[in-house]
């Protein structure tokens, strides 16, 4: 009898080495395990993965998986444990690999996907559930702080609003509501702010469309003359009025980051500000005009009043000379 166990445990040695390329090579044909062994090949094959190296508690899962598989009859029960365990880690992979090339949707995505597969290992062992849900904890307390660095980084408010907004929903799954609430209200102040200067941009763009159509020619002063006369100096008032709401809704689309709003809006503001010169050669040359003809009037009128005055002088004068000679 003891030869004969030897002997069998000789052969089952043997035979060990040669059964576990099987089973790699099933897992890398893209078959699903079935049997303890396939799931004990698929496990192993997960033994050296780079994602332990950022959550230790998923090697931990690994480890200890791996060695529930080799002990007792295996049931459909332990299969879908398995099942659950081999899904939470490979979503972990995608999931960490979306984290480091900035796809963080899709990273929220994967985590969505994580927290179904933790919900399925709780059904089974909830000390394997809890040992996942740490890391998921972990992983979305890092995704919160880079999306936080990413927003602080960005000048284009509507990404950064995004950003905020995901980083809230990090911390949130993070267990970390208080952060959660202070990138929330980030995230409302941001929107309060980008809609008023919105507002205020389309106010200016509308302003100026208004101009345009009521002040036609105006981009020459002898034009503007020859189309709208004295009324120039009017519509350089309106010019007044255009130019520097333009020159602010520039500084806000800067502000927010919206270089093609920005663009635009330089474009508008020029052509006001080239508008409003050549309507103030045209109201000035108007009001010189008006200046000289209100100076020939006046200057002709003193001049009469100058001449009736030396008429009245001479006429006094005249009178003193002849009352003299009565006197006489």
């Amino acid at each position: 009898m003891t030869v004969i166990l030897v002997t069998t445990v000789v052969v089952v040695s043997l035979l060990a080495p040669v059964t576990a390329p099987i089973t790699v090579a099933q897992e890398s044909s893209g078959s699903e395990p079935e049997t303890a062994d396939e799931y004990f090949g698929t496990l192993r094959g997960m033994s050296d993965l780079a994602i332990y190296d950022e959550y230790g508690e998923l090697e931990t899962l690994h480890t200890q998986s791996l060695a529930a598989v080799q002990v007792g009859d295996f049931s459909d029960e332990q299969a879908n444990e398995l099942d659950a365990v081999i899904a939470t880690i490979r979503s972990f992979e995608t999931a960490q690999t979306q984290f480091e090339n900035g796809e963080y949707e899709a990273g929220f995505e994967t985590a969505t996907e994580i927290e179904s597969t933790i919900s399925d290992l709780r059904s089974h062992d909830e000390s394997l559930a809890a040992l996942s849900r740490l890391a998921l904890t972990r992983y979305y307390e890092r995704l919160g702080d880079e999306l936080a660095s990413e927003a602080e980084a960005t000048d284009h408010t509507p990404t950064e609003i995004d950003l905020r907004e995901m980083a809230a929903s990090a911390y949130q799954g993070a267990n970390e509501p208080e952060q959660a609430a202070e990138f929330t209200r980030q995230v409302e102040q941001l929107e309060a702010e980008l809609s008023a200067d919105r507002e205020a941009m389309n106010e200016s763009a509308a302003a100026m469309d208004s101009f345009t159509d009521a002040c036609t020619g105006c981009e020459s002063s002898t034009a503007a003359l020859g189309s709208h006369n004295v009324g120039v100096i009017q519509q350089y008032g309106t010019a007044l009025q255009v130019a520097p709401m333009l020159a602010d809704a520039t500084q806000r689309a800067q502000r927010h980051g919206l270089e093609d709003r920005q663009s635009a809006l330089q474009q508008r503001r020029d052509t006001a500000r080239a508008m409003r010169t050549s309507l103030a050669v045209a109201s000035g040359t108007i009001l010189l005009g008006y200046g000289l003809v209100i100076a020939l009037v006046v200057s002709l009128i003193a001049s009469r009043l100058f001449a009736w005055q030396r008429a009245f002088e001479a006429a006094n004068l005249d009178s003193v000379i002849v009352m003299g000679d009565t006197d006489v």
